[in-house]
């Protein structure tokens, strides 16, 4: 059983009843305190010992560990920095080769596919202007003196600089008939050109499409007022 022991500091702790008889050293002052029992009389015995700790001991002792490990100063992580060149090179390492690729995908693309169509479109153009300006001189018979209309200059509104190719390309030009103004639709591939023939005297608009042959087709034509004066492309003088 554990045995009090009184110090004359006025510390009082426990120790187990092994060390009765003996000496044992006060945790307060340090001082040698005999431990009393039956065990033999005090201050017998041989050389004094420590005195063993009691859970209330223990306790203090964890609590000093502990801020010692408090006061422990904690290294500190270091910071990962990038100079401004470092962070340059990776834009550039990263954004030039994505820049190449977007402009490949968009405006290289775009025009690429652009310098087919505008050809295509100024052909399609041709035929139908043609057509409906024929179709004017059903019967009569041409000679050197009267001679078939044709188409004089087909102007075509195409774009500078895109990403994607445009679903509207506007188009105007004239004929031996007069002006004619229009749009052609790139996804639908069909036609909306209003057709001035007689010298400007009435104004035919005109719906047509092309067909999977790559031929243009009139699908309408449908009489209305002249286009304005102040809207007309100037008409070239033949020669």
């Amino acid at each position: 059983m554990p045995v009090r022991v009184q110090c004359a500091c006025g510390k009082s702790f426990q120790v187990v009843d092994a060390l009765i008889g003996k000496k044992v050293r006060c945790s307060a002052c340090g001082t040698m305190v005999p431990v009393p029992g039956d065990g033999g009389p005090a201050g017998s015995g041989a050389a004094a010992v420590t005195a063993q700790a009691m859970p209330n001991t223990t306790t203090r002792a964890r609590h000093a560990a502990a801020a010692a490990a408090a006061r422990k100063p904690v290294k500190a992580v270091p910071a990962i920095a990038f100079s401004p060149k470092t962070v340059m090179l990776a834009c550039a390492l990263v954004g030039v080769p994505l820049l190449i690729v977007l402009v490949k995908i968009g405006p290289v693309r775009a025009m690429d596919q652009w310098k087919d169509l505008e050809p295509a479109i100024r052909d399609y153009t041709y035929d139908v202007v043609r057509t409906v300006c024929m179709e004017q001189y059903k019967g009569i018979v041409f000679d050197e003196f009267m001679r078939p209309p044709k188409v004089t200059n087909v102007m075509i509104d195409g774009p500078i600089m895109m990403f994607t190719l445009p679903n509207e390309v506007p188009i105007q030009g004239t004929s031996t008939e007069g002006h004619f103004r229009g749009t052609y639709f790139t996804r639908e591939k069909r036609f909306e050109i209003d057709i001035n023939v007689g010298g400007d005297f009435q104004t035919i608009k005109v719906e047509s499409h092309v067909d999977d042959n790559g031929r243009s087709v009139i699908d309408k034509e449908t009489p209305i007022s002249p286009i304005p004066p102040a809207s007309r492309p100037a008409v070239p003088k033949s020669r």
